[in-house]
């Protein structure tokens, strides 16, 4: 378990992302990432999430990065681990 002393200084949740001012999502989002050191593939179905990484080439979020639609959420996250 990642202690929040022990957590990477790299941020990998960029400035001017698009969340809401103290946002949930995005504090834990920016938690997860730091705690998994980026070492991770995002595949994110339609919700205020999808509005807080943005769309490529302003995402704000620095990890790989699948936005997809609310039912193929579970297909699309076997998928890239299949393929990792």
């Amino acid at each position: 378990m990642t202690r929040v002393a022990e957590l990477p200084t790299t941020e990998y949740i960029l400035p001017g992302n698009r969340a809401c001012a103290g946002c949930g999502i995005g504090i834990g989002l920016r938690a997860i990432t730091k705690a998994l050191d980026g070492k991770m593939v995002m595949t994110v179905p339609a919700s205020c999430l999808t509005v807080l990484g943005g769309m490529y080439p302003t995402s704000s979020v620095n990890v790989p990065w699948i936005n997809v639609a609310f039912p193929s959420t579970a297909a699309a996250a076997a998928g890239a681990a299949a393929g990792l």
